[in-house]
């Protein structure tokens, strides 16, 4: 077999059989509900709020009521929601939603490799190194940002358009870009950000009547999500998360936030000028990424968290971003030289033995329930009003109980997970204020802020339930590590 083909199904089943493991492990949530600080919790109670409370209502639940989906984007729910109808099982249909998307992006891939003449061995290769990587499978699987994971998917597949009409006019079968954009909107801010660069250089390269189309069809893209969109646009200064900068990790000096942000983008501009003077350095081909290419500069200078709207990206959705374009300029070379394909090999396999062991060493598999878990489970049907946890104990736990009780016991909470657009900013500091009074056992004003806030009692762990006991609260259950205490003034 040629060197390059056995580098490139070398690689493809080191990153394929890592990714099969991480899935496998992850499997096991279709069976135990796990606690742990990762996204999954948040995602899947609002999920199942989707289920039983519909879109756009209230969901009393979480944070004293909070509108669902009114500042935060609904796409992965919708996508899931029919997989609920027919599981009738929240965890379930969350694990199939992730296999499902996961294949979506192959098919959107396999589309790309298709029309630009990619080998079967480099659509493997693609998929591989794009949706198997170890960022990929920390962030999608592990973590569960299943709403970035949707956005990449429907991205996957709206580049396969834009990558099919390239070269040729746009004709009828340009309008399954509509409601893909829009899905696209309705799953991930950053994203969608992203892809708009992308489609700018798509854009710059049609002709003026192509143009409008593709304008027209952006247009109508967005007028159908208004329902969702033009209340959010309007709203959103009004809720915490738009208070919060999280562009400023890309000044990140770790060795790996300078790999993802400054090496990644410098390797992706270095890739492309080899493919552009294989493209006999086309005007149309430098048109077509200068939109993508200027933004990995911008990265590599750290730019971005000043400019205007840029300032909204943060890493992460970024190198994802540039991933698919570096492949996407290292598969279309035309390697001839047995020495450049030796290179090319083992660069591939060291890839992707490196992708694995990061895996490897910094990502935690899925949690065994444990005793100290049964003991909140167990405490949390003794729960009779709206509560908060307080308290570190020896695993984080906090967002899983709110999940958990939610769903399981129908418990109501003045707090929630971890969805910072469910409140403002001043009932985030309110209830951050009430923590803590309760940490530092100022009772009396911990009781009155707690009871405005309508709290009627705390699940306490560790530390926290001696602090309860000494203020004089009315003890309810206690346990070996936790307890519940009601608070009365």
């Amino acid at each position: 077999m040629d060197i390059l083909k056995t580098g490139l199904l070398a690689s493809s089943i080191i990153l394929l059989t890592n990714l099969c493991f991480w899935l496998t492990n992850q499997s096991q949530m279709m069976f135990y509900f796990f606690f742990d600080g990762t996204d999954w919790a948040t995602h899947i109670f609002e999920l199942w709020a989707l289920d039983k409370y519909g879109f756009h209502n209230l969901v009393p639940e979480w944070y004293n009521g909070y509108k669902l989906f009114e500042f935060y984007y609904p796409g992965w729910n919708l996508f899931s929601l029919p997989l609920l109808k027919l599981s009738n099982d929240i965890l379930v249909a969350s694990f199939v939603s992730l296999l499902l998307l996961i294949g979506l992006i192959f098919i959107g891939i396999f589309l790309i490799g298709k029309t630009q003449k990619f080998s079967n061995l480099q659509v493997l290769a693609f998929f591989s190194f794009f949706a198997a990587n170890a960022l990929a499978i920390s962030n999608f699987i592990r973590n569960g940002r299943t709403p970035e994971l949707t956005a990449w998917a429907v991205f996957i597949l709206l580049a396969a358009i834009i990558f099919y009409y390239k070269d040729k006019n746009l004709d009828y079968k340009f309008l399954a870009f509509i409601p893909l954009l829009s899905f696209l909107l309705l799953s991930h801010f950053v994203v969608s950000m992203l892809f708009g660069i992308f489609l700018l250089g798509f854009f710059i390269t049609k002709s003026l009547k192509e143009k409008l189309y593709i304008t027209l069809s952006c247009l109508t893209s967005i007028a159908l999500i208004s329902f969702w969109l033009w209340p959010l646009i309007t709203g959103f200064n009004s809720t915490y998360v738009s208070t919060l900068n999280y562009s400023i990790r890309f000044y990140d000096n770790s060795l790996f936030g300078i790999m993802l942000n400054i090496l990644l983008p410098l390797i992706t501009l270095f890739v492309f000028s080899l493919y552009w003077k294989q493209k006999d350095f086309s005007l149309k081909e430098l048109a077509f990424f200068i939109p993508t290419l200027v933004f990995g500069a911008l990265l590599v200078f750290r730019l971005t968290p000043s400019i205007p709207l840029l300032d909204k990206i943060y890493p992460g959705p970024t190198a994802i971003f540039l991933t698919f374009f570096l492949f996407y300029f290292l598969f279309s070379l035309k390697i001839d030289k047995l020495q450049h394909k030796t290179i090319l090999s083992w660069s591939l396999i060291i890839l992707a033995v490196c992708s694995v062991t990061i895996n490897v060493l910094d990502t935690n598999l899925l949690p065994e329930r444990t005793d100290f878990q049964n003991e909140i489970i167990n405490i949390i049907p003794n729960i009779s009003g709206k509560y908060i946890v307080a308290g570190q104990g020896k695993e984080f736990l906090n967002w899983g109980i709110y999940t958990y009780a939610a769903i399981y016991h129908h418990k109501k909470t003045i707090w929630g997970g971890w969805q910072t657009t469910a409140y403002s900013e001043k009932y985030y500091n309110d209830a951050a204020e009430v923590y803590s009074l309760l940490v530092n056992a100022e009772c009396e004003n911990f009781a009155e802020k707690f009871t405005s806030l309508n709290g009627e009692e705390v699940l306490g762990v560790e530390n926290i339930c001696s602090t309860l006991k000494n203020c004089g609260f009315t003890e309810k259950i206690s346990t070996k590590s936790a307890c519940l205490y009601e608070i009365d003034i």
